[in-house]
């Protein structure tokens, strides 16, 4: 009886301390934290008095406990709260602690700062936020602010590796986090900082914990934006912004990560500071969801077949999305997804699309297969759909620009009515065409659905472009052997007069054509075609320049059907044939 009853305390024991921490710290939305710093000062010497001068938590204290008792709260020169500590009874060895008992609470718009803080020297780099050519080039877009830090929150946490420092002491400076292409949440931070002030966007680094699942380092860095008079946080290293979890507890607003607590004192010696790792523990939490969505999937869907699911979600913030498919028994997944893991930048109500494509099942197999969405690496939704039967997805021809200017419109034709979506961001269109304005230069993908059928666009958006090519003609209906007309406009961007060179390669036959462009003029080119080749069939139309311009498309040729006629006559003929056989 002893036995058993030992087993079930080390068992409630067991569930106890894990249950304890498990928690995603992205989802809190209460905690109640304890926080003790500690340590050890040296003397050698007559000293005649000690202060030890400690940053406290900036919002939300509750209580504070300090051993020795002789204490006061001052403020230091960017206005953060710091407990000062006095020493006057002293000893070889002085032993202090102090804990600070925090309610935290998640953060989003109703309760930001609004101070406005030291707004011009916000402004302005510093020497650990310098930037280059390179970066302010990175920074540049017509985007909004918000729109801005979270592409580049994105940018740094995807091109940065995570790598702690060796040395505590040693933060790397903006410049040396872009050559060396690493660092943590520091070097983050400044950097996201470094590239903002560039554009003359006032921001802060702040220095404070973070609580994570089963983690003993809990001393983290993160920045704020001042945007339309409040404070908003963004976390590169985390991936959150304009939303922060109860799990980030401040410290102090700093304008980069020069950040020291200090020790002073009067008399004839030497003092060592040696101070203790910071213990945080998690008293007591609650977590809730900062967002709403749903979702449309079908609970029946054909072996080798294309499927839409459709996410509906509304939220503000910056989101990471995973959605996972079941496996088969060698460990293959049982669903190819387009982009399964994407990061967003939302405010307010979105649909987001992934394409699925189911793998081939035997004839009279029938599987089961759960799919999974994490959202901020959370399970949030699981659910399971039938596969069976076999429905063979098709390819769509798409028409669109391979090249494209930012801040122009292009258009992009699909030969069917569905839907337009994109991994890059979470607006969609319905119908046969979208019109588009990339805000930033990069390489985007656009994917088009239409009842088992898609097809995937990819475009690069530069900043400059001397040639704009569109209003690109192709029939519907392509025969071999059998000319076709393939009808586009150029236009001259240059206000200048400019030579090019026109290219069309589809399949194996090369056209060209030497052009001379007026200033802004616009030509429409009409090249007649003929292939040799059936099947889909991609091409690609150039206008060969200092800065090359060019287009992709594709054409689906197919053998010329017969007359009706000839058609039965040749039947009724084998017919006869097969009678004296």
């Amino acid at each position: 009886m002893k036995k058993a009853i030992l087993i079930l305390l080390l068992l409630f024991f067991f569930f106890e301390v894990q249950s304890a921490f498990a928690f995603n710290p992205k989802y809190l939305k209460e905690a109640y934290v304890e926080i003790e710093k500690s340590g050890k000062i040296y003397i050698d010497g007559e000293i005649n008095s000690i202060s030890l001068y400690l940053y406290v938590p900036q919002e939300n204290l509750k209580k504070i406990e300090v051993y020795p008792n002789d204490w006061n709260l001052i403020e230091d020169k960017f206005g953060n709260l710091m407990i000062k500590i006095n020493f006057k009874e002293i000893k070889p060895v002085l032993n202090y602690s102090v804990k600070f008992f925090i309610k935290s609470y998640w953060k989003n718009w109703e309760n930001f700062d609004s101070n406005e803080w030291f707004l011009e020297e916000s402004k302005k780099e510093t020497s650990l936020t310098k930037v280059n050519n390179e970066m302010r080039k990175l920074a540049y877009g017509k985007e909004d602010i918000l729109e801005k830090v979270a592409r580049l929150s994105i940018w740094i946490n995807r091109n940065i590796k995570y790598e702690a420092s060796n040395s505590k002491t040693k933060i790397y400076s903006s410049l040396d986090v872009w050559k060396i292409r690493k660092g943590a949440c520091g070097e983050y931070s400044n950097l996201l900082i470094a590239l903002l002030r560039s554009q003359e966007i006032p921001c802060r680094y702040i220095v404070g914990y973070a609580i994570a699942e089963n983690s003993s380092e809990f001393s983290h860095a993160w920045m704020e934006v001042y945007y339309n008079g409040k404070w908003v946080p963004f976390d590169p290293t985390w991936l959150e912004g304009n939303y922060l979890d109860a799990a980030h507890i401040k410290i102090a607003n700093l304008l980069d990560s020069n950040f020291t607590e200090k020790i002073e004192y009067s008399g004839n010696g030497y003092v060592n500071w040696v101070p203790n790792e910071d213990k945080v523990k998690l008293l007591k939490y609650k977590e809730g969801n900062p967002f709403n969505f749903s979702i449309k999937f079908s609970k029946n869907v054909f072996g080798y077949s294309a499927n839409l699911l459709n996410l509906s979600f509304n939220g503000c913030g910056l989101y990471k999305f995973e959605l996972v498919s079941c496996i088969d028994k060698n460990f293959n997944p049982l669903f190819e997804i387009e982009d399964s893991k994407r990061v967003y930048w939302i405010c307010g109500k979105n649909s987001i699309y992934w394409v699925l494509v189911s793998k081939i099942v035997k004839p009279g197999y029938i599987l089961y297969c759960p799919i999974s969405l994490f959202i901020n690496d959370k399970e949030v939704w699981n659910d399971s759909t039938k596969i069976s039967g076999m429905k063979k997805f098709s390819e769509v021809k798409l028409n669109y620009p391979s090249l494209a200017k930012a801040g122009e419109k292009i258009k992009i034709l699909s030969n069917k009515k569905g839907i337009f979506f994109s991994p890059n961001f979470t607006y969609s269109k319905e119908g046969s065409e979208w019109d588009l304005i990339f805000k930033k230069p990069g390489n985007y993908l656009i994917y088009f659905y239409s009842d088992n059928s898609f097809g995937k666009a990819e475009i690069e958006v530069v900043d400059k472009l001397n040639f704009l090519i569109k209003s690109l003609e192709i029939p519907e209906r392509v025969y071999k052997g059998y000319p076709f007309l393939l009808n586009f406009t150029v236009k001259n961007l240059e206000n200048k007069e400019t030579k090019g060179k026109a290219k069309i390669k589809i399949g194996n036959i090369l056209y060209s054509l030497n052009l001379t462009f007026k200033p802004k003029e616009i030509k429409k080119l009409i090249f007649n075609i003929s292939l040799n080749q059936t099947g889909k069939l991609d091409g690609i139309i150039s206008i060969e320049d200092d800065i090359p311009s060019y287009s992709s498309f594709s054409v689906f040729v197919e053998e010329k059907q017969k007359n009706l006629l000839i058609k039965i006559i040749q039947s009724i003929i084998s017919f006869l044939l097969s009678l004296f056989r």
